[in-house]
């Protein structure tokens, strides 16, 4: 078995392991029927999609990238399911001997029978049908599926459904910053692109997009991995949106050393007409209401303070 497809499929985080379970199911499922599935906006399926195939060094010439993931993965899925136990299989038993016995001779037929050696008894061993496999399998992924269902049973009652857009929205904006990075700007600062992650060593701030841009929503991950006692409580990250002409924007950011631990934000910003709303981690923050002309169009920045990074950015427009 390949310990390195291993280790790949035990570095999806729960989201990424639940939507790869259904593709190696129906690589064909859509976007659409995952969001209703595990109540989860379509971009947030999307951003999962994109990580699974990052994490499992999906190559980026393959053009059916779903049926590539169950051709090279399944296998070792299943050998994880099986806690790493090799495949049993019981070789069928060899046929039982049948002995033909010649007709007797006159001289034999009248002689008294000769008393012979108890033969062997042969117990033929049970035998595993491939069909057996398969359904041991299929068992192992119910059990599975329904350890799951319980776990987040509680937890789903108590979320708010999350709104499902029924078109597909177009993506502004990707990146989940490989070799090089598709800036408009660097405005101020040095950054560094560092195992699949945006850094930057002293501080940087960056722009995307246009002024054409209106409605959009954001997803990305910052995460921070330390903090500068001298700076704490100054200005750290930020996120900008509606950015115009005059380099004006709307913001939300926090401070630094705002966690003294390392740590990640998931966030989620949605700019629609004039109210913005977010979440970071799951957690539903104040909405803003734009009352001030200027801002009704614009693309995003974004500033990094020196402890944090950027895993990736995904920008979906809305109608």
């Amino acid at each position: 078995m390949d310990g390195e497809k291993v280790d790949r499929i035990k570095s999806l985080n729960q989201s990424e392991t639940e939507v790869f379970e259904e593709i190696l199911k129906d690589p064909s499922i859509t976007v659409t029927k995952l969001s209703d599935m595990f109540v989860r906006e379509p971009g947030s399926i999307r951003t999962n999609l994109t990580s699974i195939y990052k994490k499992l060094r999906v190559p980026e010439d393959v053009e059916y990238k779903r049926d590539w993931v169950v051709k090279e993965y399944a296998e070792a899925y299943e050998y994880i399911l099986r806690g790493g136990e090799p495949e049993i299989y019981i070789a069928p038993p060899d046929p039982i001997p049948v002995e033909v016995q010649e007709p007797l001779s006159h001289s034999e037929a009248q002689s008294p029978p000769q008393p012979q050696p108890a033969s062997p008894i042969v117990i033929p061993q049970p035998q595993m049908r491939p069909d057996q496999t398969t359904m041991i399998f299929i068992s192992v992924l119910l059990v599975i599926a329904i350890i799951i269902i319980v776990i987040m049973g509680s937890q789903i009652s108590q979320m708010k459904k999350a709104p499902v857009m029924l078109v597909e929205a177009p993506i502004l904006f990707y990146d989940a910053f490989g070799l090089t990075v598709p800036l408009q700007s660097v405005p101020s600062g040095s950054y560094a692109v560092t195992n699949g992650y945006l850094t930057t060593p002293g501080g940087v701030g960056f722009t995307f997009g246009n002024n054409n841009w209106e409605n959009y929503m954001i997803f990305t991950s910052i995460v921070t991995y330390g903090c500068d006692p001298s700076e704490a409580g100054t200005r750290g990250s930020f996120i900008g949106v509606r950015n115009n002409t005059q380099r004006n924007y709307i913001a939300y950011s926090w401070k630094a050393c705002e966690s003294q631990t390392s740590g990640t934000k998931n966030i989620m910003i949605k700019v629609s007409g004039n109210q913005i709303t977010s979440s970071i981690n799951g957690i539903d923050q104040a909405p803003i209401f734009i009352s001030e002309p200027g801002y009704e169009k614009g693309g995003m920045v974004i500033g990094l303070d020196k402890e944090s990074a950027i895993d990736y950015l995904l920008v979906v427009g809305l109608p």
